[in-house]
């Protein structure tokens, strides 16, 4: 019975391991943005156009080909070497602040 269960855990462990790495957050476009619902998770690309450092978040301009803008909030532990020009990649939840749309970022890297 213990070995039926312990085996069960292992290939239910196994199974959740290749189901979540086959998860991908889909790209989206920063004009497609105010269609998204608050709380979904997006993944944008674009070029760095302003970067604002508080004391523990800094806010991000973040701009594609087309011009049209978002900001991107991050919390952050240290300061962040972010550029205006950089090519970023950002995973997060996007949310309606005062009315405009922008994103909670949970992951940025520089492409």
């Amino acid at each position: 019975m213990h070995m039926t269960c312990l085996i069960g855990a292992i290939v239910g462990i196994i199974i959740l391991y290749f189901v979540s790495s086959g998860l991908e957050i889909k790209e989206s476009m920063i004009n497609q943005l105010d269609e998204v619902p608050d709380g979904d998770e997006v993944l944008v690309r674009g070029v760095v156009k302003q970067v604002t450092n508080k004391d523990k978040v800094a806010f991000l301009e973040v701009a594609q080909e087309e011009v049209k803008i978002i900001n991107v909030v991050l919390f952050k532990k240290e300061n962040i070497s972010l550029a205006v020009g950089d090519y970023v990649e950002i995973e997060g939840t996007t949310e309606t602040y005062l009315g405009e749309k922008e994103i909670i970022g949970s992951r940025v890297e520089v492409k």
